[in-house]
């Protein structure tokens, strides 16, 4: 969901603090950071791995599988280099041990690649992502087991891998003794949803994914599923997919992804008949973002303000009106805080020095 600006005063400006402090520093933190294992340091293995990269920082800030669809993304994907900020070598010991392996690690520049995407009026997955509880069954034909955040380290990792690769971060659950004595494996293999529910209480704040997954015994195949989900008060289910474990568990977290995404999508369009986008330049303090937010939400055309991003010293918003635009545009006019941006589209703004 979009935050929802209506506040004043201090508690106003402590919520512009963590949000202009930390929003995009998180962003760059959690999105900008990619690695590979690669053969060698030739010219062409950097360049396949950097575009590799890029598509991966797209699918993150995209939460789009595939977003090689859209042409603005293959004319990035073209020239990936233009987006790195920095990258570098590094060797390491292999998971099992054994010889060392070359990697190369790479930092992407988040805002610029925001700001192409954006200009293209390619839908961003904005907005902050709540953490994702994981309750998972498993059964191997030889042994059966629940998932916990520190048992099964292979299955485990492999998830982590999988979400973090599409921008979203999993959560295990500890089962200590108490979940031991609430939880047992068949409440997750039957999906009783009701008892995982009420023992996802203690994680605050996040979103439920619930189900299985066994090994054929006859082909050897892994068969996923049913998975249930619940994010927020949106309660779904799916049924899952058959094959080798990586692809079976890429099926349900990008279903997940889709189904978060479709939650807080901003997209260029996507706005009701009383909704507007605004765009508004030179916001490069907390304190002018402060007056911008408080300025739009004292206008009387003005019902609500929501924050859809913020692009380098550019804020975009959504604004819901309580009368037409042109009665928005009239009081912009009269005031003395923003002036029209020349050549640019409808409510384009820049900030006064």
């Amino acid at each position: 969901m979009r935050h929802i600006f209506k506040a004043s005063g201090s508690l106003l400006l402590l919520l512009l603090v963590i949000v202009f402090g930390s929003a995009e520093s998180a962003l760059a933190a959690d999105y900008s950071k990619v690695s590979y294992e690669i053969a060698d340091r030739s010219e062409a293995t950097r360049g396949t791995s950097m575009r590799r990269g890029l598509q991966e920082v797209i699918v993150r800030l995209m939460g789009v599988r595939e977003p090689g669809q859209y042409p603005a993304v293959r004319d990035m994907l073209r020239k990936p280099e233009r987006f790195i900020q920095q990258y570098q070598y590094h060797s390491a010991l292999a998971d099992q041990g054994g010889d060392e392996v070359l990697q190369i690690l790479m930092v992407f520049d988040v805002q610029a690649i925001s700001r192409v995407l954006q200009e293209a009026q390619l839908p961003l997955w904005s907005g902050a992502r709540a953490n994702i509880l994981v309750w998972m069954a498993v059964d191997e034909g030889d042994a059966r087991y629940l998932i916990a955040n520190n048992t099964h380290r292979e299955v485990r990792e492999l998830m982590d891998r999988i979400a973090q690769s599409r921008g979203i971060s999993l959560l295990f659950p500890l089962y200590d003794l108490q979940e031991q004595k609430d939880i047992q494996f068949m409440d997750v293999w039957g999906g009783f949803f009701d008892y995982l529910k009420t023992a996802s209480a203690r994680y605050a704040d996040t979103v439920i994914l619930a189900g299985r997954i066994y090994k054929n015994r006859l082909d050897n195949d892994w068969v996923g599923g049913p998975w249930s989900m619940q994010i927020e008060d949106d309660y779904s289910t799916m049924e899952g997919g058959k094959g080798a474990l990586l692809p079976v568990l890429e099926q349900v977290i990008d279903e997940l992804v889709t189904r978060m995404r479709q939650q807080t999508l901003s997209v260029a369009g996507e706005i009701t008949d009383m909704s507007v986008r605004m765009r508004i330049e030179g916001i490069n303090q907390v304190a002018n973002y402060a007056r911008v937010i408080q300025y739009l939400t004292g206008l009387q055309s003005v019902q609500d303000v929501q924050i859809n991003a913020l692009i380098g010293d550019r804020l975009e918003l959504i604004l819901i009106l309580q009368e037409g635009i042109n009665s928005l545009e009239e009081e912009i006019a009269l005031g003395t805080l923003l002036d029209v941006v020349s050549g640019q589209e409808a409510l384009w703004y820049r900030l006064r020095p």
